[in-house]
């Protein structure tokens, strides 16, 4: 048997045929040009990282070594880089704290001394069982020296107290508003995980939720073409005190230097 194929039916098979090798090219083209925007998009996202830890790292430099918190938004690092420092913008601090370690809060404007106004601080964290030293040191507005102490003072009165915390949240309550406070919280034989530390302009968590004082939020950004990282830091804004400090030597009698 015999079978005839017209030349429509020929030509109709060739125009499908070449069709179908058009669509797999442009299929595979697409791909193509796909996997080298990704890759380009991929280098510029890495770029972008870098530049934008680059400017951290000097902001960190500034603000550590330097003791400068700059006013300007270019990192000078690169022309990809640029930064943010905010202040009063942190209304609460989630830590992770150590055994043996401490982390300190100085309830007061450093550049003008001036109290925050804090009277009671809440604290959280998860494991119940581990034990929380909190020492505060109180001083006078404009006075950065050590109240003199008499010898009939009662221990309530001291400059210098020390209290034990347990149970995984605690609230303290400090004697005076108008005092400026220097607040130690340290993690008694093992680890405080996800320590919340919130300070309250009233007594017993009342009034307003106030911002960390001297607390410093510094934000990088690097960007490259449409790629841009942000990287973001909370810190100290002047150095802790030295560990020393988590200690306190009692005596029977008046200590002279």
């Amino acid at each position: 048997m015999v079978v005839k194929i017209k030349k429509a039916n020929v030509l109709l098979l060739t125009v499908l045929f070449v069709a179908g090798i058009l669509a797999s090219l442009l299929f595979l083209g697409q791909l193509v040009r796909n996997n080298i925007n990704n890759t380009g998009s991929l280098v510029n996202s890495a770029k972008a990282f870098y530049s934008a830890e680059s400017g951290l790292e000097r902001a960190l430099r500034l603000v550590r070594k330097e003791d400068v918190v700059p006013d300007y938004e270019d990192c000078f690092v690169s022309q990809s880089c640029s930064w943010q420092f905010l202040t009063d913008e942190q209304k609460e601090l989630k830590i992770i704290l150590p055994a043996e370690q401490s982390a300190q809060f100085d309830l007061f404007n450093a550049k003008n001394n001036l109290t925050a106004g804090a009277e009671s601080i809440s604290l959280q964290w998860e494991n119940e069982s581990t034990w929380l030293e909190a020492t505060f040191y109180e001083f006078a507005q404009g006075d950065f020296k050590p109240d003199s102490v008499a010898e009939d003072m009662a221990i309530a009165d001291l400059p210098v107290q020390k209290i034990l915390l347990v149970g995984g949240d605690s609230i303290l309550n400090f004697p005076q508003a108008n005092k400026n406070y220097i607040v130690r919280i340290k993690a008694l034989k093992e680890d405080a995980g996800n320590l919340r530390a919130r300070f309250f302009s009233g007594e017993n968590l009342r009034g307003e939720k106030l911002p960390l004082p001297n607390f410093l939020t510094i934000k990088t950004i690097g960007k490259v073409n449409e790629n841009a990282m942000e990287l973001s830091i909370v810190m100290p804004r002047r150095k802790p005190l030295f560990g020393l400090f988590d200690y306190v030597v009692f005596s029977e009698k008046s200590l002279k230097k």
